[in-house]
């Protein structure tokens, strides 16, 4: 598979996945690929991934991101969109650095869809919940069981609990963070 970034800044216990379920020892330096994982275990470690356009995604302690398949998902005869990164658990810090023309990068949790353009923002997420905090810039926020989609800005969060059958949605809102 192609390279899609590079593993920065590791602390304590991090390793990858591969499609194939096999686990290697990440250290400083590391190639990630696509279709690959990266696993954060213990409370005291993280690793800082660099992707090609400058954004750094930080993994969390206790936190599994599942990389894209593919560079490219078609979208329609005519429209590429930008590969999804799963947060499978855990918590991620992004700091996106996307040109004006590019897509916006796509970040995926059990109960949400991200778009992220320009922007300094943190994601949770659980087999309960996702949560998102925004510092600067701003975020579309799509919630996976409905397709309701809000923005929240800088200072803002919004949480999505997860949808359980035949239970009515909440309307999405974004809250202040120093509330």
């Amino acid at each position: 598979a192609a390279p899609l970034g590079k593993l920065q800044s590791l602390a304590g216990q991090v390793s990858i996945r591969e499609t194939n379920g096999q686990l290697t020892p990440a250290v400083s330096g590391t190639i990630v690929r696509y279709g690959q994982a990266i696993l954060v275990e213990s409370e005291d470690s993280s690793a800082e991934l660099q992707l090609d356009d400058g954004s750094t995604l930080l993994v969390e302690a206790d936190s599994v991101l599942v990389l894209p398949s593919s560079a490219s998902v078609i979208t329609s005869a005519k429209e590429h969109a930008r590969p999804r990164f799963y947060l499978e658990r855990g918590g991620l810090c992004v700091q996106a650095n996307i040109a004006p023309n590019q897509q916006p990068l796509l970040l995926t949790t059990a109960q949400a869809l991200i778009k992220v353009l320009g922007t300094e923002c943190r994601l949770y997420a659980d087999a309960h919940e996702s949560r998102l905090e925004l510092n600067e810039g701003s975020v579309q926020l799509c919630r996976q069981a409905d397709q309701q989609e809000i923005v929240v800005s800088a200072g803002e969060y919004a949480t999505i609990p997860a949808a359980l059958v035949n239970q009515e949605l909440e309307p999405l809102a974004a809250r202040s963070l120093s509330a």
